[in-house]
């Protein structure tokens, strides 16, 4: 190949430049009697991206002629945020949090642009984000400790990549607006405190709903390009439910050491991967088991050695791992989105699960 190695090819291309952080962040606690506590913070961040890209295009004497593309830009953020923990009774704690955040772009963002062909794209804005959360934590009785807590977030100018369309190359643009919202639940149960000291059963719950609030998407196919409103759409490649539960046997010893067991199941629903929400990856269920052992103190370096086996994927299950945002398309004579079923022939997405996996070993510590 002309300019490049014969197995590699020539030179496409090379990007230098570089990143510039500096910021702080304060934080206050203030304390209103035994109940009360009140929490401020803030935080400011001062970014600097300074890039530079160079392209090689080649004829076909192999003399390569070179486009240069720059990118250069300063972002300002600043994030605050206050919390308020109140403690009900003994037994019944509640906080709520109203928190802000936000996103640089990467400095690889700017050099693609809306069209999908190689340029300056530095007029992107950084992403910024309100959430509130409420929440308590309720210990029921000595054995029971129960918590949940609902967050609702508003993101502005969400940094998301797309396709322009067909052969085109992805590019990096500014959302208007999404939404995440949903709740987080936990408990922990000793069920026979007196009997089996050493049994408990832990479960954690998340749903998570996030939503296009202000978004039309343009796909391209051949001389034709068409616009869809995908408000009220999922945010693909999201989960909206997990679940972990986990019934545990730990039963500590001065003499023999502790010695531990569980069995855990992890539960995925089905999620979407496409803005259109056509084409779902499937829900999933994986068990896994794992013992351990901790020798007793006081032995030198055997104390400080800790021994497992796990058994992951306990019955073989097949299933998706995790799996790439898939681009909708449309008919290249219609202009018309193409279904579900044109998007299921998309390859080079789905990433399997691991297989029944077995690990044992041992971690000490110096």
């Amino acid at each position: 190949m002309p300019g490049g190695d014969a197995a590699l090819g020539a030179y496409i291309s090379g990007s230098v430049g570089t990143i510039l952080g500096a910021g702080f962040r304060i934080r206050e606690e203030l304390s209103l009697g035994e109940s009360i506590t009140l929490v401020g913070g803030l935080g400011y961040e001062h970014t600097n991206l300074s890039a530079r890209q160079t392209l090689y295009n080649y004829s076909a004497t192999g003399t390569p002629s070179t486009q240069v593309v720059t990118a250069n830009r300063t972002f300002d953020n600043i994030a605050p945020e206050a919390a308020i923990l109140l403690r009900a009774s003994d037994s019944l704690r509640i906080h709520a949090r109203l928190g802000t955040g936000y996103g640089t772009p990467s400095n690889t963002s700017f050099f693609v642009t809306p069209q999908g062909t190689y340029g300056n794209n530095t007029q992107l804005k950084p992403q910024t984000n309100v959430g509130v959360d409420l929440g308590a934590d309720w210990f029921v009785a000595r054995n029971i400790e129960l918590s949940v807590t609902g967050f609702y977030e508003r993101f502005t100018n969400e940094n998301v990549n797309q396709s322009p369309g067909a052969g085109l190359l992805s590019y990096t643009f500014n959302a208007p607006s999404s939404a995440h919202r949903g709740l987080v639940a936990g408990v922990n149960w000793h069920p026979l405190p007196e009997l089996v000291s050493g049994l408990r059963f832990r479960a954690a719950y998340q749903y998570d709903a996030q939503v296009y609030r202000d978004y039309i998407e343009q796909l391209s196919a051949g001389n034709l390009s068409s616009s869809f409103v995908r408000n009220g759409n999922r945010i693909p490649g999201v989960v909206p439910n997990n679940l972990n539960a986990r019934l545990i046997y730990d039963k500590p010893s001065s003499r023999y050491g502790n010695f531990g067991t569980y069995l855990e199941t992890n539960y995925r629903s089905d999620y979407w991967l496409d803005n259109a929400n056509l084409l779902a990856a499937p829900s999933a269920t994986v068990f896994d088991f794992d013992v351990h052992y901790d020798p007793a103190p006081g032995h030198g370096f055997w104390s400080r050695t800790h021994f497992y086996f796990d058994l992951q994927n306990l019955t073989n299950r097949l299933y998706v791992g995790s799996a790439s945002n898939i681009t909708d398309t449309i008919g290249s004579m219609t202009g018309e989105q193409n279904g579900a079923s044109t998007l299921a022939s998309t390859t080079g997405s789905i990433y399997a699960g691991a297989p029944r996996l077995s690990i044992g070993g041992f971690r000490f510590k110096f």
